[in-house]
Order: structure tokens, then sequence, then C-alpha cells
């Protein structure tokens, strides 16, 4: 029996370790340079309802980009703190979300549900390697890009509303 007891020891300890590891449960610091690669902002993407969308449109702002997908609770939570970060700001950025559902119909009622006032784009893993970022799986992934479309901050998991707002403050205060 206490053999038995020492194995499940062991096993509580290994899953602990692992999930104090995982991305999406772990801290949310920035995982990008300061000056990081530039995404490639003439990728063309479509929204829920089937217009084109480059990220060309949001040139000359501050961007928060966020990967997303509509059955992840925690990218609903991003999504709603990226909503607190747009009041605060107003028009000075622009926050753009890409849903990896990869059904338009998915991403449609996702928007519908959060009431997103700003875009909502369909794509994959695909579509993160044409703009020239990792292909990860992993959702939520939130980028931070200054005006020239530069990778600033990059978060892989949960993201809170205040870190979100000081790093776009930041990017915004170096522009002046």
């Amino acid at each position: 029996m206490r053999h038995r007891d020492e194995k499940h020891w062991i096993f509580a300890l290994l899953v602990g370790f692992s999930l104090a590891s995982t991305p999406a449960l772990s801290s949310c610091r920035p995982v990008a340079p300061p000056m990081g690669p530039r995404i490639h902002i003439d990728l063309p993407l479509v929204d829920a309802p089937g217009r084109r969308f480059s990220l060309q449109q949001a040139r000359g702002k501050v961007t928060v980009l966020a990967f997303v997908a509509s059955w992840c609770v925690p990218c609903q939570m991003v999504l709603q703190r990226m909503l607190r970060v747009q009041a605060l700001y107003g028009k000075k950025i622009a926050m753009v979300a890409v849903a990896t559902d990869r059904q338009v119909r998915f991403s449609r009622e996702f928007k519908r549900d959060l009431h997103l006032p700003f875009p909502l784009l369909v794509g994959n893993s695909e579509t993160m390697h044409r703009a020239g970022l990792p292909s990860v799986p992993l959702v939520p992934l939130v980028y931070v890009l200054d005006k020239e479309g530069r990778i600033r901050y990059a978060h892989k998991g949960l993201v809170t509303t205040k870190v979100l707002a000081q790093e776009v403050g930041r990017i915004l205060d170096l522009g002046r």
C-alpha cells in the first residue's frame, strides 16, 4: 500500500509541475523582445461577414492582435479585456482578433455573442505562418504591435487588462 501511495504522490507532483509550466496558466509576462519582428501587415484575411481585411488598415496605430478560438474560455476573457483597453485609449489604437476556428459561421456567432466592435477575422495556423508568426496552436495568443507593425509584446495565454493597457500606453508614449 505504501508503494502505491508514493506513486500517486509522484504523479501529483509531476502533474502540478506540468500545469505550472503551461503557458495558458503562467504569468502574463512579455515573451517577445522589445523590438520584435514585423508582422506582414498586407496579409489578406476575411472577417466574419466575409469582407476582406488587411492589417494594413491598422497601420499607423498601436495594434493589439489576438489569435483566439470560439470554444476557448480564456480567449473570451482576453477579448473582453481588449474591449476595456480600447475604451481606455479610443481611436488611438486598433484591435484585431483572428479566430482559428476555420469556419466563418463559428466566427460570426462568436463576434455576435461577445458584441465585438473590432474585426474578428477567420484564420488558422497557416494564417499565422504567412503573417511571419510561429504557427502555434496555443490560444489565446496576443501581440501588441507598434505603429510600424513590429511586435513589441507577446503573451501566450491570458493577459490582464492592466498589463495590456500599460503596454499600449508605453508604446503610445514612445511615439510622442
